[in-house]
């Protein structure tokens, strides 16, 4: 990867093992607005912790478990190919989404994969999810 797509050379083996070890050492992306369950912050609101549930009762966490929110996984999520799990640690700060890009919006991201893994929801829980989301 670092050759790659960094455009940098290629390590040896205690380089890479210092630079394995430091990626390691930093902390996951925490705004202080979830527990380490991923259970939202209190004060929430009831949107939240609805969207909350829906996350949890809708198989999100089977790609992205609480803590960091990402699995060493790769899945095809409809886009046309299997692509690592991103994290969803910081999402609502990031975009457009999608491997290549694809969808423009946090909104558009959830409801195309929603639509894809066969999960439907209402137009409220989908604005719950949306709602519990945005606070990673």
């Amino acid at each position: 990867m670092l050759a790659s797509e960094m455009r940098g050379g290629q390590l040896d083996a205690p380089n890479k093992r210092a630079l394995t070890a430091y990626l390691l050492s930093i902390p996951a992306f925490d705004n202080g607005r979830i527990n380490p369950d991923g259970s939202p912050v209190e004060p929430a609101t009831k949107s939240m912790n609805d969207g909350f549930e829906l996350f949890k009762s809708s198989g999100c966490p089977t790609c992205h478990p609480p803590g960091n929110f990402t699995r060493r996984l790769r899945f095809d999520i409809g886009t046309g190919g299997r692509f690592d799990v991103p994290t969803l640690r910081g999402i609502p700060k990031q975009g457009p989404f999608g491997h290549d890009g694809r969808w423009a919006t946090l909104e558009e991201t959830m409801n195309a994969i929603l639509e894809q893994r066969e999960v439907e929801l209402t137009y409220r829980q989908r604005l719950s999810l949306l709602e519990y989301l945005r606070l990673l």
